[in-house]
């Protein structure tokens, strides 16, 4: 008997270490999306009038020259192929915003009545020293 009790004993210590471990591994990792990103969000959805609002928003981890939309490319699905339907990029008006640290804004595009559409999404942020980017695809059905 006293052999079991030791054995529970070691794989309860073992097992209880093990959650020590892992717990603060995954605490470490989610502090911030970058350097230069603090945090940020993409969303798009369908208006009233049937177009498409994709809505950016970015914060940065401080005053960064530039953030925002770096790329949004929106995919029309035409007999089971995506063609491109609309593309913005960081040099249209809405994209980005300047000496800052938050960016909020949306964009609209043009949509047609039962069709699937692929939102492909690029933010960033970057200052004097650098920059980075985050990527997120949206699916919607109209």
């Amino acid at each position: 008997m006293n052999f079991y009790r030791m054995k529970f004993i070691r794989i309860s210590i073992i097992a209880m270490a093990l959650i020590c471990a892992l717990t603060i591994f995954v605490s470490a990792t989610d502090v911030k999306a970058s350097y230069y990103i603090d945090k940020w969000e993409v969303d798009a959805t369908l208006t009233d009038k049937g177009n498409i609002a994709i809505k950016i928003s970015v914060d940065g981890t401080g005053r960064m020259t530039a953030l925002g939309g770096k790329e949004i490319i929106i995919y029309e699905k035409i007999n089971n192929r995506w063609m491109i339907a609309d593309y913005f990029d960081r040099d249209d008006p809405g994209m980005v915003g300047t000496n800052t640290n938050t960016f909020v804004n949306t964009i609209y595009t043009n949509a047609y009545p039962n069709t699937e559409y692929k939102i492909c999404v690029t933010i960033f942020a970057e200052d004097s020293s650098g920059d980075d980017s985050r990527y997120q695809e949206i699916y919607i059905n109209t």
